[in-house]
């Protein structure tokens, strides 16, 4: 599941650099932000970055839209510099009041991937998919701007990436194959070490042995029963026989699975 939507409550600093990378990124992004906005609060265009004006007026109106911007989202991202004060600190206890998924994020700490890889495994652990951010204002911090549109554009890449790779592996798997080398191609892929050296190791006569395990795999992941298939028809042709059952096709493509296998897994005895 990939994050699809980022909030913020709308400020220049971190929040401003969370929005900027969506919009970078062409992701869905907006947030909450009070009507009555001090001019020493530095709050953004609604306009420019889709976000909704709270209509109801007071301190008590900013506290409101950062409670609806962490209720609104799937988890919270807290992109701090040290320990948590002002609306850092206000989101977190939010979060855990709402029983929302929340991170910190300490920015003093590194920007690097790995911890950037920390975050996107939580958003995954957490089925995130909008992901509200809070960090520092620009006033607090010079930097903050690009640190947070760095961490958040590298955040929604990796998301992006992890996406293309769940649909390409989507598409492989549901792709039947129409012949015996395609299906010999997709179980050296899916195989794990120790079943492929285990095939590699053994003789035609002692393949029959494993029909109970990785031939009853085959036919289940290619679906043998119809003897009219492009790929059941392939195993009657390499036969040389006009049809096969299911047995016989997975016992065939096990085979031509063996004879890849020997010549790439096969163990050696050095004299």
């Amino acid at each position: 599941m990939s994050i699809t939507r980022i909030i913020s409550g709308g400020q220049t600093g971190a929040d401003q650099g969370a929005l900027d990378a969506a919009i970078r990124l062409n992701v869905s992004h907006g947030g909450w932000i009070p009507k009555a906005r001090s001019s020493d609060a530095a709050f953004l265009d609604p306009e420019r970055y889709g976000l909704t004006i709270m209509e109801s007026t007071g301190y008590a109106n900013f506290a409101q839209c950062r409670e609806r911007n962490v209720m609104d989202a799937d988890g919270s991202l807290i992109l701090s510099c040290g320990p948590l004060q002002g609306p850092c600190a206000m989101t977190d206890r939010l979060a855990r009041k709402h029983k929302k998924p929340v991170y910190q994020y300490d920015l003093d700490g590194y920007t690097d991937l790995t911890g950037i890889r920390k975050i996107h495994q939580w958003s995954l652990d957490n089925a995130i998919c909008t992901l509200n951010v809070c960090g520092p204002l620009e006033r607090e911090n010079k930097d903050i701007y690009k640190e947070a549109l760095h961490v958040i554009e590298s955040l929604l890449r990796l998301s992006q990436i992890a996406d293309e790779e769940k649909k390409i592996n989507a598409d492989d798997r549901t792709a039947a194959p129409r012949t015996a080398e395609e299906a010999v191609q997709i179980l050296l892929r899916d195989l794990p070490l120790k079943d492929r050296s285990t095939i590699a190791n053994m003789s035609a006569a002692e393949l029959p042995l494993l029909d109970a395990t990785i031939g009853k795999h085959i036919r289940a992941r290619f679906e043998l029963v119809n003897p009219q298939s492009p790929l059941v028809r392939s195993c009657a042709f390499l036969e040389g026989r006009p049809s096969l059952g299911e047995s016989e096709a997975s016992a065939v493509i096990l085979r031509e699975l063996a004879h890849r296998l020997h010549q790439t897994h096969r163990l050696r005895v050095v004299k």
